[in-house]
């Protein structure tokens, strides 16, 4: 497998991406607390039947920092006319699903079929009263500057999940996660907020028309379940798959399963 790499200048910035294969475009758009690396285990077996592009946010991987005001959906469109596509199908996780929906939203016509993992929904308040208290011993940490402890945190809540124990969940994803953190610590513990958009996400998905599939993991956070079914519930005809032993980012613990879902619905097109 051939993956070429790449620099996107996008408003005096550098957007950084690697392509490989051939097909229909499929891009990958990461999580919050990842880059593009979180796609390793799919790069290989997706680039067989797409064209897959795995870009790395504005203050994440080899991106540039960001410098002014910035959206991640508008770095996504311009980076997707960089490369001449008109079409082009999108996976998302998390923030990377997020970015995914208010592409579709805003960009209809280039965004063929939409998988989003674990999508982030601005504005939705957490209820969980477990999660609630991770976050504020989450927000006491960055505040101190304990990197590594932020690091160790967002791992047990992202990646274990609040009903697992912690040498139960695959050791190779855990530090993995960890790395990717810590290498995108500002961007990850969100010293650069990117702007809102100009309209109201949640009130807008019934807007989106193209064939969505909405995957989650069954150990993944309780509002994020909720989430995902409210963007299942909205988007007309999208559907929800539960995918096992897996929590925030499917894609690393049950790449088998999340492989196959995700090949399986963007070849019926």
């Amino acid at each position: 497998m051939e993956v070429k790499t790449g620099l996107a200048t996008i408003q005096n910035s550098k957007i950084y991406f690697e392509v490989a294969g051939t097909g229909k475009p499929l891009l990958l758009v990461h999580s919050g607390i990842a880059d593009h690396r979180m796609w390793g285990g799919q790069c290989g077996e997706f680039s067989r039947h797409f064209q897959v592009i795995m870009p790395d946010f504005r203050g994440y991987g080899k991106s540039s920092a960001p410098d002014g005001p910035f959206r991640h959906y508008e770095d996504i469109h311009a980076l997707i006319s960089h490369l001449g596509f008109t079409l082009v199908n999108i996976a998302g996780c998390s923030l990377g699903g997020k970015a995914a929906i208010e592409m579709a939203i805003s960009y209809p016509e280039i965004v063929g079929r939409l998988v989003l993992i674990a999508p982030g929904m601005p504005g939705y308040e957490y209820r969980d009263e477990e999660t609630l208290a991770k976050d504020a011993v989450l927000e006491e940490l960055i505040g101190s500057g304990k990197r590594k402890e932020v690091a160790d945190m967002l791992v047990d809540i992202w990646v274990v999940g609040l009903k697992r124990q912690r040498e139960t969940v695959n050791s190779a994803a855990r530090a993995l996660v960890r790395e990717m953190i810590l290498d995108n610590y500002a961007s990850v513990t969100d010293m650069y907020p990117e702007t809102p958009p100009e309209f109201d996400m949640r009130s807008r998905l019934i807007e989106i028309r193209v064939p969505t599939l909405v995957l989650i993991g069954d150990s993944d956070l309780p509002d994020m379940q909720a989430i995902s079914q409210l963007v299942t519930d909205r988007i007309p005809g999208a559907k929800r798959l539960l995918i096992p032993g897996a929590a925030h980012l499917p894609n690393l613990e049950n790449p088998t399963l999340f492989n196959q879902s995700v090949i399986d619905f963007l070849a019926d097109q």
